[in-house]
């Protein structure tokens, strides 16, 4: 346990209040019983997705077991911030295990406003819950297709340009000048606040259309943040493999080689 909260370093941390103070803290004797019994840092994270899957079960099912899915979908961030413990501590951080946490958790935000849809219109049979839940849920897919398709141009630009890709550049989110990362603190406490009050009070109409409309509004956000990336970096001519010049330009080239 010590080696684990010794490899924290919590000045770096500029997670959300409550990831920070709660999921944070109780994600170290989460890492201590997964990595007793073995469980690597990748491992807890295919772990941690069936939780959230579960979670999303839960909130699809009824209102009567409302509260198994939060209940679920907290212990889902306890994973995700157990996996990583686990690859500190261990010593086995990855591109790989980043790029599979970071699946893992686009898969689970962008289903939550869908299947908590899903159990409103079995609850209530209005089919205004699946419009918003399915529109919800594809603009956030949306933002996150638009952000990784932006960085996987930039680095190609960089890597035609010879430097390899410049990592300080590459992520879109920190280009702009809107302060992402305190924009998603604020949703983030602002959603799981909403789904603990809801567990207590039961989901209706009125929480989750704020519900809806906090992510809605951050998916916007990212969307906007992507965009305006785009406009600053990929203004840079291009020559397709399809046009005949490129093709009489290589033709030169070789000529001249020989």
């Amino acid at each position: 346990m010590r080696k684990i909260k010794e490899s924290y370093n919590k000045k770096a941390d500029n997670n959300s209040f409550i990831l920070r103070n709660i999921f944070r803290p109780g994600s170290f004797y989460l890492a201590y019983l997964l990595m007793g019994a073995g469980v690597s840092a990748n491992l807890a994270t295919i772990f941690g997705l069936v939780v959230g899957l579960i979670s999303l079960l839960f909130f699809a099912m009824s209102d009567k077991v409302f509260y198994l899915g939060t209940l679920f979908y907290i212990l889902y961030w306890f994973f995700d911030f157990a996996d990583g413990n686990i690859a500190r501590v261990s010593n086995s951080a990855s591109y790989y295990g980043k790029f599979l946490d970071g699946m893992v958790d686009a898969l689970i935000e962008t289903l939550l406003p869908l299947s908590i849809a899903i159990g409103l219109f079995i609850k209530e049979g209005d089919i205004f819950y699946i419009a918003v839940g399915t529109s919800i849920s594809v603009s956030l897919l949306f933002a996150f297709f638009a952000i990784n398709r932006i960085s996987f141009f930039k680095r190609w630009i960089e890597i035609e340009r010879g430097s390899g890709g410049n990592t300080k550049e590459l992520n879109p989110l920190k280009s702009t000048r809107l302060p992402m990362k305190k924009i998603f603190n604020f949703q983030t406490d602002f959603k799981i606040s909403l789904l603990l009050a809801a567990t207590f009070t039961g989901m209706n109409k009125v929480l989750y259309i704020i519900f809806a409309i906090s992510i809605f509004i951050w998916a916007v956000i990212l969307i906007i943040a992507a965009l305006q990336d785009a406009r600053k970096n990929l203004r840079h001519a291009r020559t397709s493999r399809l046009d005949a010049r490129f093709t009489d330009q290589k033709q030169v080239l070789r000529k001249g080689q020989v």
